[in-house]
């Protein structure tokens, strides 16, 4: 899971967005409101017009908002959009149905009854314990921390709570984990394994090689780097802690190959301050 920047709407998605609102707030919306509205969408898409799907998928790197796999494809309400006496304590509401600041883009699996889905807890305050990356306070990093060696007690890649985090911030970390199965799902663990790996891997042939060392294929470090660091790649975070507790790896690396720092800081945005959890 890696913070997002949600930028605001199109002003014509958001005017579309504020009408079916408006509609669904009135009881005027019909029996399917959201049904409605993604038949909507494919007729936009078809014609080749803006959609929000599109919107979300890029402000998302295409990648899911939850656990960062990139085959995302599904909108998904942070706050569920309808109430369920056992998965939400009826505090499901259709009032977040087409709020752009609820819209979340997500893997079929994170959005489905075995994850996420209409589920949902909250604190005492009102506050949902699940994270969501995109609202400020809920940096992944502040609650987060991804396992980077390999050991017999921790597999590289294992998720936890962070230790020193107030008895709400462990809350909701604890209920992230559980809630999207981040450390049960096989392939979310390998593939965080792997990128953290990849990028270990390539930072020792930067070092011993420099960073227009050809590994194969007359593929160099530096074009390697761009690849893996590129937004849509799936599984970021774990590069991000590093990048992020170690600024002296951040630093050597952009030193060397300046033309990465753009595309770093497209996705490893300034972390909240973690010391106000």
């Amino acid at each position: 899971m890696l913070k997002i920047k949600r930028p605001a709407l199109d002003p014509a998605l958001q005017a579309e967005l504020t009408r079916r609102q408006a509609n669904v707030d009135r009881g005027k919306a019909g029996a399917d409101p959201w049904g409605d509205f993604t038949k909507h969408e494919s007729k936009q898409d078809a014609a080749k017009i803006s959609t929000v799907r599109a919107a979300l998928r890029t402000v998302f790197h295409g990648k899911c908002a939850y656990c960062e796999a990139d085959d995302a494809s599904e909108i998904e309400h942070h706050w569920p959009k309808a109430p369920h006496s056992k998965l939400n304590d009826n505090r499901g509401t259709v009032a977040g149905t087409f709020r752009w600041e609820n819209l979340m883009w997500s893997c079929h699996t994170c959005n489905s009854f075995e994850c996420k889905g209409s589920h949902m807890k909250w604190n005492p305050s009102g506050r949902t314990l699940l994270l969501d990356p995109s609202t400020s306070g809920d940096d992944p990093f502040c609650y987060l921390t991804i396992e980077q060696k390999e050991d017999p007690d921790f597999k590289l890649g294992w998720m936890d709570p962070r230790e020193e985090l107030s008895d709400a911030a462990q809350a909701r970390a604890t209920y992230t984990l559980k809630r999207l199965k981040l450390n049960l799902r096989l392939t979310l663990l390998k593939g965080r394994a792997r990128s953290i790996k990849r990028f270990n891997d390539l930072l020792a042939s930067l070092r011993e090689f420099g960073p227009d060392y050809a590994v194969r294929e007359r593929r160099t470090v530096r074009v390697m780097f761009a690849e893996l660091l590129a937004p849509e790649e799936p599984y970021l975070a774990g590069i991000r802690q590093q990048l992020r507790q170690d600024t002296a790896l951040r630093e050597e690396l952009l030193t060397k190959m300046p033309e990465l720092r753009e595309l770093v800081e497209a996705w490893d945005l300034p972390p909240d301050d973690c010391a106000a959890l």
